[in-house]
């Protein structure tokens, strides 16, 4: 009675534990799928994809409202023909030569780039293909002013006011620039022509993030600048999120290391072996320890397979079997050859050893050959035969 209550309760148990794991699975998946729908997630500065106050998705939605097409810039893919501006913002990590050159030929043909960030490693080794590089200003907000007033007119902007924030001045040796925002007689928004195409540096890349388009003269400021950047309506602009981690058409690998679903899965899968594992849930079999192994002795081998010949009920080949190591021994100690008659090698046997009793070994010889034995006979003759080798010894 007793063992079918506690049968009972580890199964109500059990049952509780895997109503809990379903639910804990499913509140994490509403979780994920409701962070899919509104868009929220982290990620790098001024990315695309990111809702933090540093990230850029206020940017890009902004631009899609004003009905441009948003996409991404695939290194190894061919850029449609709509597609005329690239945005490059706060690029994680450097561009190699071949990406350099890439980039360089496709504004040559053309097109226009927006380069703005602060790890100024990652945009120097792009700007570098332009004669152009990035440098730490102190930021004094009382010369940041308009080089052309002109630049402030869409909207009007009387004065730039931004807050506290890094900032950065633009070196070039090339004698086009165009400098369109200075703070102190440093350039800190210009632009180059390239080619065909043509080249925008932001030195004020907290005017691009979501948090600073929140600010009236922040947004005002970026606002004239698309205005002069010439876009055509329904103008495709692409934003390079490779440099922060984001691959299009990605492994499964990276979608699950990089989005909120994956960060959700792997969440669950976290706390589930951790709620295995307090549980007391074992993962595997338990191995016992050394100590605590049954070691079986030789003999119980021994013992076996004596009691599968005893229930085969084969003695005779048993008999035959213990006749013919009984006749190699003798030969091997008295020197004589195997194949002799059991008459012969007993007489060989008496001519090197004559203190062998002659009539006693043949009777053995004529038990060990007698058909259709007992038991009892093969045991006896079995004793007889050992007796005989201990006395060679």
């Amino acid at each position: 009675m007793t063992s079918a209550a506690s049968g009972a309760t580890a199964s109500r148990q059990s049952w509780a534990n895997a109503r809990l794991i379903v639910a804990v699975l499913a509140g994490l998946l509403l979780v994920a799928i409701l962070v899919v729908l509104t868009g929220a997630q982290s990620g790098p500065p001024l990315s695309i994809y990111s809702t933090d106050p540093d990230g850029a998705m206020a940017l890009s939605l902004w631009l899609q409202k004003l009905g441009y097409s948003v996409r991404e810039w695939i290194p190894d893919a061919v850029p449609q023909p709509a597609d005329g501006m690239l945005f490059v913002l706060a690029p994680l990590t450097s561009y190699s030569q071949s990406e350099t050159a890439k980039i360089h030929q496709w504004v040559s043909d053309g097109h226009t780039l927006v380069v703005a960030g602060e790890s100024l490693e990652p945009i120097n080794s792009l700007l570098q293909a332009f004669n152009v590089s990035l440098a730490d200003l102190y930021l004094d907000r009382k010369n940041l002013a308009a080089a052309q007033p002109s630049f402030l007119l869409h909207p009007p902007l009387a004065t730039i006011n931004v807050p506290e924030q890094a900032l950065y001045q633009i070196r070039s040796s090339r004698r086009d620039e165009m400098t369109y925002v200075e703070n102190g007689g440093h350039p800190v928004i210009v632009s180059f022509q390239e080619g065909k195409g043509r080249l925008w540096v932001v030195g004020l890349p907290y005017t691009l993030s979501n948090i600073g388009l929140q600010d009236e003269s922040d947004a005002s400021l970026v606002a004239n600048l698309i205005h002069w950047l010439n876009l055509s309506p329904g103008q495709g602009i692409l934003f390079d999120e490779s440099k922060h981690g984001f691959s299009p058409g990605a492994s499964f690998s990276a979608w699950l290391f990089t989005s909120a679903p994956g960060w959700g899965i792997l969440l669950a899968i976290a706390l589930t072996m951790a709620f295995l594992a307090l549980r007391g849930r074992r993962f595997g079999r338990p191995v016992p320890l050394p100590q605590d192994r049954l070691r079986r002795e030789p003999v119980e081998y021994i013992q076996a397979m004596a009691n599968l010949f005893r229930r085969s009920r084969q003695r005779d080949e048993i008999l035959a079997h213990y006749r013919t190591q009984f006749r190699r021994r003798l030969s091997e100690f008295y020197a004589v050859d195997p194949r002799l008659k059991d008459s012969e090698m007993v007489a060989a046997i008496v001519s090197h050893d004559p203190g062998v009793d002659s009539a006693a070994l043949q009777a053995l010889f004529e038990r060990l050959s007698r058909p259709a034995v007992s038991e009892a006979g093969l045991v006896g003759a079995a004793a007889d035969m050992d007796a005989w080798l201990k006395a060679l010894r």
